[in-house]
């Protein structure tokens, strides 16, 4: 899949990669994505990049400022809307553990594996009109026009009309999960495809007055071949794909396919009384170009007995 802004992409690319290298002379920092209002960090962010920067391209400035806490980690939580500091790599390994939630019958989500009738499933028909709009995090001028994303366009709309919607029942205690998701899709191709472009959103609703808030997504194509390393939790790194053409390997119809790939990083603190929405739809319209690919399947058959999504939470 591409991206409609190559340019975006390689801007995001180039400001990940800098936030991210694991060096000592340089702290990282996660950001907010809440689309509220910008939080400004309480420690020299620019100072830091252009450190980074003078050090990688130019060989000055690499060893660490005695006003800096070299080698530290900074990252904002979403909710309560706060930065935190820890040190080593993200999410802090010593306080994440995984908490599974299983699609189920009547659009739920569980905490606990349902006990399903043998081969459990849905069948979904793609929409290839679904979008999340024009304003999202893939379109780099709404940052730069420091616009905030809250998707309000897409959550006016009725989702389930283009979406494969599965949500859980009200939580009883606050949840925070530092990290990416990891999803784990079983489906079987019902046209004559041989291949499928997966997107997956994590939501928070208010099941009260019912808002929506956008947490993060995550898209794969589903031929391309992956090894899971579920050990790394929280990890964006707990699926590894080649992309190569040589890895590629096509989907037929009258099997199913356990599908696996990660979700983008966030901090995010789900509230008490709350419930988790996880959406899939095979487009995202106004953001990605996929009528290019081959062998592209429009219907599937989703099963309900291996279809998870994986949370790194933090007690």
């Amino acid at each position: 899949m591409v991206t409609r802004s190559t340019f975006m992409s390689f801007y995001s690319f180039l400001f990940t990669r800098a936030l991210t290298t694991l060096i000592k002379q340089n702290r990282k920092c996660f950001t907010p994505s809440s689309g509220k209002d910008f939080t400004t960090p309480s420690y020299p962010l620019h100072y830091d990049l252009k450190r980074f920067v003078d050090c990688e391209l130019r060989g000055k400035g690499c060893e660490a400022s005695s006003d800096l806490s070299a080698g530290s980690l900074h990252y904002f939580l979403t909710g309560p809307d706060k930065f935190q500091s820890t040190s080593g790599v993200f999410p802090p390994p010593d306080t994440v553990e995984w908490r599974d939630l299983w699609i189920g019958q009547d659009e739920e989500l569980h905490f606990e594996k349902p006990q399903h009738s043998n081969n459990a499933y849905v069948d979904f028909d793609v929409d290839p009109k679904a979008t999340t709009g024009l304003v999202s995090r893939w379109n780099l001028v709404q940052h730069l026009m420091k616009r905030p994303v809250t998707y309000e366009e897409m959550y006016t709309k009725d989702t389930r009309s283009f979406s494969l919607t599965f949500e859980s029942s009200k939580l009883e205690r606050s949840m925070r999960m530092i990290g990416s998701a990891l999803v784990e899709f079983q489906f079987e191709i019902l046209d004559d495809g041989y291949d499928a472009t997966i997107f997956a959103y994590l939501e928070d609703v208010d099941s009260e007055t019912g808002k929506v808030v956008y947490v993060t997504e995550g898209q794969v194509r589903a031929s391309h071949h992956h090894v899971v390393e579920a050990d790394s939790v929280g990890s964006i790194d707990s699926v590894v794909r080649s992309y190569r053409r040589k890895d590629l390997r096509k989907l037929g119809s009258g099997s199913s396919t356990l599908i696996s790939f990660s979700l983008e990083p966030i901090a995010y603190e789900f509230p008490k009384g709350h419930s988790v929405r996880l959406r899939f739809t095979g487009a995202d319209a106004q953001n990605f170009y996929i009528e290019s690919i081959d062998g592209r399947s429009k219907w599937w058959r989703v099963y309900h007995d291996q279809t998870r999504i994986r949370l790194p939470v933090s007690e």
